[in-house]
């Protein structure tokens, strides 16, 4: 089963454009991030009761991921307290996001990344 979702950042929709437009899901950002790109708790409120489910991903900088494991582990203990701020239950999904075209040399470091956040918020 296919559902239609949206991600977005600084440009925040309203409830009525994206139920109007057939949205059942938003993607929304946790991160460092100070001029506005976060999910807000009003926000998560506003959607959650509207009915539209809710997504988050972490993302600092596109390369974060080259850091390796002790920034995945850092950045996993960041975004769980951030969800937790948020209301969001424990043992939902946090996705983690590497924006750039990773070469097959990065992978490596990307994997440790990864693992060091699953190392703090768990794997399924």
């Amino acid at each position: 089963m296919a559902l239609f979702g949206v991600d977005y950042a600084w440009g925040r929709p309203g409830v009525a454009a994206l139920k109007r437009a057939g949205v059942k899901f938003v993607c929304r950002y946790l991160s460092h991030d100070t001029t506005g790109k976060n999910l807000t708790r009003a926000e998560a409120d506003e959607l959650s009761g509207a009915g539209l489910w809710l997504v988050v991903v972490w993302e600092s900088a596109a390369s974060r991921a080259l850091a390796g494991r002790d920034a995945g582990e850092a950045d996993a203990k960041d975004a769980a307290g951030q969800a937790a701020s948020l209301g969001m239950p424990d043992g939902r999904p946090i996705y983690f996001a590497v924006d750039f075209d990773a070469t097959e040399e990065q992978q490596g470091a990307i994997n440790a990344y990864l693992d060091g956040a699953a190392s703090v918020i768990g794997r399924e």
